[in-house]
């Protein structure tokens, strides 16, 4: 009945989403930074977080086009200086720590010389069952994790930055500040038990945080990610610890891709993460 329901509900953001192809003609793309969020990519499951590869090719093509593709580092530094944007840069995040990443996504990224970051779940990585993604949605058995050797590989690439996403993958929120101390401390050792570095960027467990766990989490890493779920547009970030990000979907194809990475689709955003939370989480 969940998976019925959450179907459904996918189909309605069609609706959402011509209400905000309609918006386009109106709304000029504005330069700034945009954090998108992917999880998965070339897994050839019935998730709206799996993405096809040869479709995130063509959206990190398009992106390529459309303005640059940088860093988590080079974004955090424009942030923080207040660099005035002439243009639209593009950060490409992944979260958890899926397999496919290292098969699928990683080819791609390097083809283009394009940079990403992905923020490693360590509880997933140590015990794989563990996937962060709601099972009764289905289709979870297929999500396989990085092992700490494949991730020892991908930290020497370049243009690959290793970030933590927590261990438990509980929401911040809602655990006290000594049990948020804890978790962090013990995804940072693992980190550097297998990997010998400590990450200097962070991405809040289903994307929840609040001005508490921010100001806990400014004592750890230099930068934190979050979902987007206001889904206003992204054209100015203030907060290098209160990132928002776009979610990329499935159903997006190409052409409601471009429109989403313009931020003209924050209505469906929206309507998104509300079906995630309920869904997905």
């Amino acid at each position: 009945m969940r998976q019925r329901i959450y179907s459904i509900s996918m189909n309605l953001r069609i609706i959402i989403k011509f209400i905000g192809l309609t918006l386009s003609f109106y709304k000029k793309s504005k330069p700034g930074i945009y954090f998108l969020m992917y999880h998965s990519i070339g897994e050839k499951i019935n998730l709206e977080i799996d993405i096809d590869s040869s479709l995130f090719k063509k959206q990190i093509g398009y992106l390529q086009s459309r303005g640059e593709i940088i860093s988590i580092d080079t974004a955090s530094k424009m942030i923080e200086e207040k660099i005035s944007l002439t243009k639209q840069y593009f950060v490409i995040t992944f979260d958890d720590g899926y397999k496919n990443f290292y098969l699928n996504a990683l080819p791609i990224l390097e083809n283009h010389n394009a940079p990403a970051i992905i923020y490693i779940n360590t509880s997933f990585i140590e015990h794989p069952e563990m996937i962060p993604i709601d099972p009764r949605v289905g289709f979870t058995k297929k999500m396989h994790p990085m092992s700490w050797k494949i991730i020892n590989k991908i930290k020497d690439n370049s243009l690959i930055t290793i970030g933590c996403h927590g261990h438990l993958h509980k929401e911040l929120p809602t655990i006290s500040s000594a049990n948020i101390e804890k978790d962090i401390k013990k995804s940072l050792s693992i980190f550097q038990a297998k990997l010998g570095i400590q990450p200097e960027h962070f991405c809040y467990p289903r994307g929840m945080s609040n001005q508490r766990v921010e100001n806990l989490i400014a004592s750890f890493f230099i930068s934190s990610v979050i979902t987007s779920f206001h889904g206003k547009p992204l054209e100015c970030i203030k907060n290098n610890y209160a990132i928002e990000r776009i979610p990329v979907l499935k159903s997006d194809g190409l052409l409601w891709f471009k429109l989403r990475v313009s931020s003209k689709l924050y209505l469906d955003i929206l309507f998104f993460n509300f079906i995630s939370k309920k869904f997905l989480r």
